[in-house]
């Protein structure tokens, strides 16, 4: 089992199995408070649940983002039904015998069932990253299990994040809902696409007439051909 641990002394975070870490996690991840909803589309946030010292109850445990495609990938961490904070012991060292023990903010990984079950239902719930007031919404893509058996989610963003329009999923009728969202989708893609392209022809036009690099001329036919056929 993966467990996280957060020292709110010294701020550092822990990692290990059952509440054994070995040393602090370095560079410390990037983690966001995170909840679920089941009503797609409205207004209403869940409220954010909190433990000990005010820490939220779930978290997420960023492992990627790809801003250009807007997908997050993590894993979610829970402290449900842990007494806090806990005692870790923690070593002084990855291959060593000897440590000291710490009380630390204390989380497992969240097996998520309950989502993987709603798979087969083809409906899977919103997801909600951040505190109470600044917050983003994303939905799943996929749910994996990894080799150690923590969920890995897939998250695409609801936001365009500035790239378009914001449109209030709220006032859209049910109905159109879905093929508006998936027609705006296609769209996003089509921006994105165009844009990466754009600026992988212009690194290439650049390293060219610096003549830093030699480049076939079916090198930049090339990235031309694909510039174009994006448009």
């Amino acid at each position: 089992m993966s467990c996280l641990g957060f020292c709110d002394v010294s701020g550092l975070i822990f990692e290990g199995p059952g509440f054994r870490g070995t040393h602090p996690v370095q560079p410390s991840p990037f983690l966001l408070p995170i909840r679920f909803s089941e009503n797609e589309g409205s207004a209403e946030i869940p409220p954010l649940a909190t433990i000990y010292s005010n820490y939220p109850e779930t978290i997420f445990r960023e492992d990627s983002f790809d801003p250009v495609s807007k997908i997050r990938r993590g894993r979610v961490f829970t402290a449900k039904g842990l007494g806090q904070p806990m005692t870790w012991f923690i070593y002084q060292h990855p291959l060593g015998n000897t440590g000291s023990q710490k009380q630390l903010v204390s989380y497992q990984h969240d097996s998520l069932h309950w989502i993987a079950e709603r798979r087969r239902l083809d409906r899977f719930p919103q997801v909600i990253l951040g505190g109470s007031q600044n917050i983003s919404l994303w939905k799943i893509v996929a749910i994996e299990d990894s080799v150690s058996r923590t969920p890995v989610l897939t998250l695409k963003a609801l936001s365009t994040l500035g790239e378009f329009p914001e449109i209030k999923s709220s006032e859209i009728p049910p109905e159109l809902r879905k093929p508006l969202t998936e027609s705006i989708e296609k769209v996003l893609a089509s921006i994105n696409l165009n844009s990466a392209v754009e600026r992988a022809f212009r690194a290439l036009k650049l390293l060219r007439s610096r003549d830093q690099c030699r480049w076939s001329p079916f090198d930049i036919s090339t990235a031309a051909q694909l510039s174009g056929a994006t448009r």
